[in-house]
């Protein structure tokens, strides 16, 4: 059975990106989507996964909350 699309995170896509920052009130920024695709690479690797869930990546989120303006 094929895993759901709904429950990973597409980085390629700038309003799911925005979704994840909304979620975690940060700011809708170009520097904090970026910076959001450098977390979430570092966490993938941490995790020795390809695909995040949202779970995961706000995860991810709360131990970099410095890292966003």
């Amino acid at each position: 059975m094929p895993t759901s699309d709904k429950k990973h995170v597409n980085f390629s896509e700038e309003h799911e990106l925005n979704n994840r920052l909304r979620q975690n009130d940060k700011r809708q920024t170009e520097a904090n989507r970026e910076q959001l695709k450098e977390i979430g690479k570092q966490a993938k690797e941490d995790l020795g996964k390809t695909r995040l869930t949202h779970a995961e990546l706000d995860n991810a989120i709360k131990k970099n909350q410095k890292d966003f303006e």
